[in-house]
């Protein structure tokens, strides 16, 4: 009943305490549950059965938090966003793809949507860790989809991976990560709606940070005019496509 639902998610809020923690605690269950399924048929296997379940229903508690079955792998992401920008910069010239033609994905996920305030009242008033863990999981996501947008963008990647390092080495609390947690959502927010402000298509946004970073200082002539290259480099891109 509820007092179950409450001790699992109390046990659920203890395994978050950090990331290698979780990461230890999954790759456990998963070993029992493997053991598990290698004596079976046995008889003998029933006394473990009820452990077994609840060692996997822990398991699923966590994974369910990541908002969609599975985790975003920092360090793999920024090796795919540094390979796509390499390739953006070859000798061969830049090629970009519209991303759910190349990648097969959509975005899902709007951050303009989320709403904050509830967010910060859910914070307070329930188990910390595992509302930490949900919008971690959440923008892992939007930043590698951002990322596979807009490869120049992995500065949030880096910034976003530091902040968790810190948090998992204790230079930051709960309360200071939920806090930085957020006001990087903010900036996230502003730069998923930079195109707007900058009248570019987010195909047109990338060529312009590629033909722009690192920071230049323009003149608002000189950036029309590389605005206008930009939207010209791509029209040739498709054209040739």
């Amino acid at each position: 009943g509820f007092d179950l639902v409450g001790l699992l998610d109390d046990a659920v809020e203890i395994i978050l305490t950090s990331d290698e923690f979780k990461k230890r605690y999954l790759n456990l269950a998963g070993n029992i549950r493997r053991f598990y399924k290698a004596i079976l048929p046995d008889p003998s296997a029933k006394e473990f059965s009820a452990d077994v379940k609840l060692f996997h229903v822990l398991a699923q508690k966590i994974i369910s938090l990541s908002s969609g079955g599975g985790e975003v792998d920092i360090s793999d992401v920024m090796r795919q966003i540094e390979d796509v920008l390499d390739r953006s910069i070859a000798t061969e010239g830049y090629v970009i793809r519209e991303p759910e033609a190349a990648y097969g994905f959509e975005r899902i996920i709007d951050l303009s949507k989320i709403n904050f305030d509830a967010l910060r009242k859910r914070f307070e008033q329930g188990r910390k860790r595992m509302e930490i863990e949900k919008l971690k999981s959440t923008l892992g996501r939007v930043i590698f989809d951002m990322c596979r947008e807009n490869p120049t963008r992995r500065d949030y990647l880096e910034q976003f991976q530091q902040m968790i390092e810190e948090y998992n080495a204790g230079s930051a609390n709960v309360d200071e990560f939920f806090k930085r947690l957020v006001e990087f959502s903010q900036k996230l927010r502003d730069e998923e709606r930079r195109n707007i402000a900058e009248n570019l298509s987010e195909e047109e946004l990338a060529v312009f940070d590629i033909l722009t970073k690192p920071e230049i200082k323009m003149t608002d002539k000189e950036q029309k005019q590389v605005k206008k290259a930009a939207r010209d480099m791509l029209k040739s891109i498709n054209r040739e496509n």
